[in-house]
């Protein structure tokens, strides 16, 4: 729940951008390229996995943390909101995520006339449980976020290992298995949760450093807080990462949700990248060359639940790898154009995020209309910013 006009990181845009970019992209590759040329799939998601569903996740804990903190800060300054509101309006959020998750994974399970899938890690399933998982964390120390990410990579490794002789099974290791991994090579919640986590920590060093007012010493806290401590961890997790998995170079294993190594490596690149960018932008400004990644971001959500009516298109398995690039490269670019359009008439008001955030907005004023008995004027003072905030005139 946003409670107040915020600085725009450019960085974050691109990232999410890239991400929706990245997930639509191979899922358009994954339906129509032939068997044949599977090999490019492979390929692509080797070198850029780490900016898919781990890069969603991650610069989704960047975003909500700051968005969360902000709504703290406005909480301390002012009578009408409180504490409890942000808070609630946090879990309101991460609950509809997962409601949307639920209905589009039932569509899924219908689909494939199996019901097991209801339950299974697609994205915004991972991303509405990662939020609610992260709510008690929010307060914690960075060191702890930092630890509970890397026990939850391993406790990932060792159990799916562990459980996955038992998938299938009707006994509680088979029931265990299939909350944990259906489906395995999907986001799992213990794979994917961390990267949301630990996103949250870089998030609220952006933010801490970003509130410097002087320019000059804003860009020294951005190179001592978050761009030399990330390039140097960074670094080291790429490296040991690529270090343990030469050995058993298998690249459907490499990939894999479940492997901890392909984890280090991608949160590795994913420091490395950010933190460069957070660099670039307070050092080179720039206005328009980002925009056409702008509007995957901004309708993040929305392009997502709406590209896989491509799915139908029938065209399954026909390409090889020269001439699916003439069909993806026209798709994206009128994808983009649309989004364009779409943003300089409606902006925010047709975005799948907005309305999340309206309907968590409704029902954390319902809360606080029956426990502070909040009078009407109150409640459209705060109807007002929220709307104002989103774009709306009203």
């Amino acid at each position: 729940m946003i409670f107040m006009a915020q600085k725009r990181f450019k960085t974050i845009d691109i990232f999410r951008g890239l991400a929706m970019f990245y997930m639509i992209g191979g899922h358009l590759m994954d339906w129509w390229i032939h068997p044949n040329s599977r090999w490019l799939w492979y390929f692509l998601i080797f070198l850029f996995s780490w900016v898919g569903a781990a890069g969603f996740l991650f610069v989704s804990g960047v975003s909500g943390i700051i968005s969360y903190r902000k709504g703290i800060m406005m909480a301390e300054k002012s009578d009408a909101f409180s504490l409890e509101m942000v808070k609630n309006g946090f879990i309101f959020r991460a609950l509809l995520i997962v409601l949307i998750g639920l209905i589009f994974n039932t569509c899924i399970a219908i689909a494939l006339m199996d019901p097991g899938y209801i339950w299974t890690w697609f994205v915004l399933f991972t991303i509405g449980i990662s939020l609610l998982l992260t709510v008690p964390l929010l307060n914690t120390s960075k060191l702890t976020r930092i630890c509970i990410s890397g026990i939850s990579w391993i406790a990932n490794h060792i159990l799916f290992s562990y459980l996955a002789i038992y998938a299938g099974q009707l006994n509680i290791y088979g029931v265990l298995y299939h909350i944990l991994f259906h489906s395995s090579d999907q986001d799992v919640i213990l794979g994917f949760f961390p990267f949301l986590l630990y996103g949250t920590v870089v998030g609220d060093i952006l933010l801490e450093v970003s509130e410097t007012k002087n320019p000059i010493e804003r860009k020294e806290q951005i190179c001592k807080k978050l761009l030399y401590p990330s390039l140097s961890i960074g670094s080291i997790l790429i490296i040991f990462g690529l270090w343990v998995w030469y050995p058993n170079y298998d690249i459907k294993v490499l990939i894999h949700p479940t492997n901890f190594y392909w984890a280090i490596f991608s949160c590795g690149v994913q420091l490395v990248i950010f933190s460069i960018g957070i660099y670039l932008e307070e050092h080179i400004k720039t206005e328009k060359n980002y925009r056409f990644l702008f509007y995957f971001s901004y309708y993040s959500l929305t392009i997502y639940l709406a590209h896989y009516l491509l799915f139908f298109v029938p065209i399954r398995h026909q390409f090889n790898v020269i001439n699916f690039w003439f069909f993806f490269i026209p798709i994206f670019v009128v994808i983009g154009l649309v989004l364009r359009m779409l943003y300089k008439k409606y902006q925010a008001k047709i975005a799948v995020k907005t309305l999340i955030g309206i309907i968590s907005m409704i029902l954390t004023l319902k809360i606080e209309k029956t426990k502070r008995n909040l009078s009407k004027s109150s409640i459209k003072m705060l109807k007002k910013i929220y709307f104002g905030n989103l774009g709306f005139k009203k």
